[in-house]
């Protein structure tokens, strides 16, 4: 009897090792396909592209949305299979689930019990050595054949059992294989009809014919001994040419129409192969530059395929993970951490930001782009621009259809806005974001504040209008690079720094001159006094030399964000449209969320110091600090109003000493100064 086992062990490994290199049982190379995975090298790439984002992400459990933490779940789940690592097990679990359809763990009787922790390891099966048991049209467990041939009953609780929709068998799966079977084997053919051909150096052997009647046996030696004779020659690199009687005439066999097909039908094949799986087929092709965002191959492969095998995977994770843990436990592929899933999720953050600045709600935007946002405090709220309006005319009113006047942003939506755009407000600035100032400012038309800020409308124009001319001017240089593509390294695009420093504070020093004059003129009508006013050289020099270290740093920083852009598509490996786009997109970027801070900034810090200057010369003796009067003036600033000081004198903001709205000489955090939209008042009144 042991001989007896022996002996069938030794075929089953026979027959198994024949299988694996495919081999008919007799030996001889077989006609069709007995094992894609092993035959075909497209059904194999096919499957390891689907399996291989799932790998490349962490698996998580959550339990209702809050994430679980196990320390002994996850130990387990680094090694659930037996003789599997965790990337073998995925391997193949999702190959068996592409090849036949469906896949089985099965599990020992430990597995029954529920809710008492990790157990041992179970066994990813063959789906053919599974066999359904159904009675009465209902399925009543399963047989498993082991590897010593042993067919072992299992009930349906031992066997975790997933599989794809089969028409003909509602108990069993269907494998992609299916589908993808006839152009799988017409390539192996191909294949192997093309390893033929170079093995024989492409001689099909030669048609014989005698024109008198047949040839005698002898003469059929004699011409097959002679032609066997050449093609050693041949194979040699020998050239023996050949005599024959004018009886015998010698046919080579010529070019067939599949013949010169050859290449293209192996092209078609390999494409049918991909698209049976599920793999968009421009991935089966070799592509100079490959691309990540939401139209191109790789997010195809990962969200219609890995992502649907993903969650089949997961769902049958749940039901063990119910067993050990007692709790309603789900298993996660998260692909957000996939490279690709990011790049897309950065394009849905872009098509938001649009939509909400067209006045579409986040709540709406969030259901229709699925970005995944966590709802807060007023996102179904839309927010249309405060600055829709002919160039050039003052901001009006804006109020409701009822005649109401605008809410202020509340903090969630302008902490959202902000972090939305990559720009997150200090927890500490509550003055808003600088966006909605000059909405801000009808909101009381007829208070003094609005009517400074009103005033201040055209130098913040002829700011921002300077930094984008100037920042457009470092866009075409990069694009003038980028698209001539003499050089490979990033560093080689990107505009000269500094040439642009120079340029860039240059242009700023003379917008700073003009909103100094502007502001001390304002201030002195402001006060009655009819005398020009002028801003002494030497202040006024001391005051524009201060700036510069400021946009010295907004030198540095655009220039290192466009120069890592660059190298992102490097790394990516853009085309040259590409990496046009993305500097574009990135200018496009750094002139929406800069220009106007830039512009609101220098125009503050040159109000104040001019204002103080002419309060100074005007003889003005007391000075009062005013804020706005919104809900969004920072704390600290809302306990300052109404403070009034000798005009040469600091006020106390916050503890800090500022001799104006805007004014860092006195060493105030900059948590006092930045944004700050403040204005300080001549009065008579004493403190």
């Amino acid at each position: 009897m042991n001989w007896l086992a022996r002996t069938l062990a030794a075929v089953r490994k026979s027959f198994a090792t024949d299988f694996a290199r495919g081999l008919d049982i007799d030996g001889t190379v077989q006609a069709g396909l007995r094992n894609p995975y092993a035959q075909s090298v497209w059904v194999a790439a096919a499957i390891g592209l689907v399996a291989q984002p799932l790998k490349a992400v962490s698996l998580k459990f959550y339990l209702e949305e809050e994430e679980y933490e196990d320390v002994a779940l996850c130990d387990w789940w680094r090694h659930p299979a037996r003789g599997m690592s965790y990337e073998e097990f995925l391997d193949a679990t999702a190959g068996w689930l592409k090849l036949a359809g469906e896949f089985f763990w099965i599990f020992d009787d430990t597995f029954l019990a529920r809710g008492n922790g990790p157990r041992g390891q179970f066994v990813v099966a063959s789906p053919d050595r599974m066999r359904h048991v159904v009675t009465g049209g209902l399925l009543q467990g399963w047989v498993y054949t082991d590897d010593a041939g042993r067919q072992i009953p299992l009930l349906q609780e031992q066997v975790i059992h997933a599989k794809r929709w089969n028409p003909a068998n509602p108990y069993r799966g269907l494998g992609e294989i299916e589908a993808a079977r006839l152009a799988a084997e017409t390539d192996l053919l191909a294949g192997r009809y093309a390893r033929d051909t170079y093995a024989n150096q492409g001689d099909g052997g030669d048609y014989i014919s005698a024109k008198n009647g047949t040839l005698t046996d002898e003469q059929r030696d004699q011409v097959t001994a002679a032609l066997r004779a050449k093609r050693q020659a041949k194979l040699r690199g020998d050239f023996r040419p050949l005599f024959f009687s004018s009886d015998i005439e010698v046919k080579s066999p010529t070019i067939t129409p599949p013949d010169l097909a050859f290449v293209a039908n192996r092209l078609q094949s390999r494409h049918e192969v991909f698209i049976a799986f599920g793999v968009p087929p421009g991935m089966a092709d070799v592509q100079a530059s490959y691309s990540i965002g939401s139209a191109s191959d790789y997010f195809r492969l990962i969200h219609g395929a890995s992502m649907p095998a993903g969650n089949t995977i997961a769902g049958a994770m749940d039901v063990l993970i119910a067993r050990q843990t007692g709790k309603a436990v789900r298993a996660y592929f998260d692909f957000d951490e996939h490279p690709t899933m990011q790049q897309v999720r950065g394009e849905r953050i872009d098509a938001a930001a649009k939509l909400w600045a067209m006045g579409m709600p986040m709540k709406e935007i969030n259901g229709y782009l699925d970005m995944g946002i966590n709802d807060y405090e007023g996102w179904e709220v839309g927010y249309l621009p405060f600055s829709v309006q002919p160039v050039g005319e003052p901001l009006a009113e804006q109020e409701t259809e009822t005649g109401a006047q605008a809410e202020p942003l509340d903090d969630a939506v302008a902490q959202m806005q902000a972090a939305f755009k990559g720009r997150a407000l200090k927890p500490d600035c509550k003055c808003g974001s600088f966006e909605d100032m000059s909405a801000a400012a009808t909101r009381a038309p007829g208070s003094k504040w609005a009517a400074h800020w009103r005033a201040r409308q055209g130098a913040i124009k002829m700011w921002k209008a300077k930094f984008d001319r100037h920042l457009m001017a470092a866009r075409a240089e990069v694009l003038d690079r980028v698209t001539k593509g003499a050089k490979a390294v990033a560093a080689d695009f990107i505009f000269d720094l500094e040439e642009w420093e120079q340029g860039l504070q240059m242009a700023m020093r003379k917008a700073g001159q003009e909103t100094l004059d502007k502001a001390g003129s304002q201030c002195f009508a402001e006060i009655g006094k009819d005398d020009p006013w002028t801003m002494p050289p030497a202040k006024a020099l001391s005051y524009l030399k201060g700036r510069e270290n400021f946009f010295t740093n907004i030198a540095d920083e655009i220039h290192t964000q466009i120069l890592g852009s660059l190298e992102e598509g490097f790394v990516n490996g853009d085309t040259t449209d590409e990496l046009a786009a993305r500097i574009r997109a990135e200018f496009a970027g750094i002139s929406k969320q800069r220009s106007l801070r830039i512009a609101m900034t220098e125009t503050s810090a040159a109000y104040g110091a001019a204002r103080q200057e002419a309060l100074e010369q005007s003889g003005i003796e007391y000075k009062e600090w005013l804020t706005s009067g919104n809900e969004n003036v920072r704390p600290s600033h809302r306990a300052a109003q109404g403070q009034i000081v000798p005009v040469n004198e600091p006020f106390i903001i916050g503890g800090a000493s500022i001799l104006h709205p805007g004014d860092g000489s006195l060493g105030a955090p900059p948590a006092e100064i930045i944004n700050c939209h403040c204005v300080a008042l001549a009065t008579e009144e004493k403190p």
